[in-house]
């Protein structure tokens, strides 16, 4: 879907945009720029200055405006609009050449700084974390929150990770200049690794809530506090306990393992652990049963082939988390970008220097 600049809650004026473009050319640092005009009177949100940064960019190239709106979103009406500001400004003037070591270098640093330090940090979502299983739970959602990114729901019920830094310019820019850098297929194997991670988890989750079901003859459901309904049930907490005992013995974690006298009831018909809702029945023998069956289960469910599956892809995931790591060190310490190489945000200060 195409945008108007109107359509973003905001107004700026041609004299407004010409003066952030022209800062742009002086200022080696897009990210100094865009941070200095952000939210000040008259501008908008970084996002939208930097689709004034790509804007730039490829009318200095130019693109068709049919392909800036590609690249920014906006429609091709309002690019052609812009278009004639550009040109009547720029159209006429050098680019400012990128010339010295030193601008080459504080250009280097500005997109390092924001992207590696994102790739460092990414880490295979925790074995211990209720967050899966209520994502497991709402198959409506349609995305989850996971640390440096989100789990999303893609058609036909796949999964696929996206990480917040690839919204960034600064990212699109680092893989120009870095496009052979096997740190990229790192990234993507990261990502398929983890998605066949969290797959096999909600697999196992799913074989837990199966035969949790099957034994006990109760459905586990998201939410016992509704009160109105008076439906004998287990509560997703329940659920989750039985992967978290059974998950974190498979990978290794040392896990004290859940106690008869962990459990209280309060009447007339729940049943708490560690203070969530995990049975609801009036029925002493239902109660009972439910009890029985997740002290025992805890161990023998480690058994099953699910969980295994999700033991191998765990820790298949740790090992590929760790290689991503590694090369985001090793561009972090190199002292220079691969020779020749430029980006939308330099090309055309490199190719005035030429």
């Amino acid at each position: 879907m195409f945008l108007h600049l109107a359509a973003l809650g905001i107004d700026m004026k041609k004299a407004q945009v010409v003066k952030f473009w022209q800062a742009l050319r002086e200022n080696t640092s897009v990210k100094e720029t865009i941070s200095a005009f952000t939210n000040k009177k008259g501008y908008d949100s970084r996002a939208t200055l930097d689709r004034f940064v790509r804007a730039d960019t490829c009318f200095g190239q130019g693109l068709s405006s049919e392909a800036i709106a590609e690249k920014t979103g906006w429609s091709p009406k309002f690019v052609n609009k812009i278009r004639g500001w550009w040109e009547g400004e720029f159209s006429s003037q050098p680019a400012k050449p990128l010339v010295s070591d030193n601008d080459i270098r504080r250009h280097r640093s500005d997109l390092v700084e924001v992207v590696i330090p994102e790739l460092k940090g990414i880490n295979v979502f925790p074995a211990r974390d209720l967050d899966l299983a209520i994502f497991w739970s709402r198959p409506s959602e349609p995305s989850w929150p996971i640390g440096s990114g989100k789990l999303e729901r893609q058609t036909r019920g796949r999964l696929g990770i996206r990480l917040f830094i690839e919204e960034k310019l600064e990212w699109a820019y680092l893989r120009q200049h870095m496009k052979d850098d096997p740190v990229w297929d790192a990234v993507d194997a990261w990502k398929q690794a983890m998605v066949m991670d969290l797959t096999a988890r909600f697999g196992l989750l799913d074989k837990i809530v199966a035969e949790t079901q099957s034994r006990i003859g109760l459905p586990v459901l998201d939410d016992l506090v509704d009160l109105g309904n008076d439906k004998d049930a287990l509560g997703l907490y329940y659920a989750y306990t039985l992967y978290d005992q059974v998950f974190s013995r498979a990978v290794g974690i040392t896990l004290s393992s859940k106690r008869r006298e962990d459990f209280t009831f309060e009447p007339p018909n729940v049943t708490r652990l560690g203070g969530y809702m995990v049975v609801r029945s009036h029925d002493l023998s239902l109660r009972t049963l439910a009890i029985s069956y997740l002290l025992d289960a805890q161990v023998s469910l480690v058994e099953l082939t699910e969980t295994q599956a999700a033991r191998a892809a765990y820790e298949a995931v740790l090992s590929i988390t760790d290689s991503v790591k590694n090369h985001s060190e090793r561009i972090r310490l190199a002292v220079a970008f691969p020779e020749g190489s430029t980006c939308d945000g330099c090309g055309q200060w490199v190719a005035a220097s030429e």
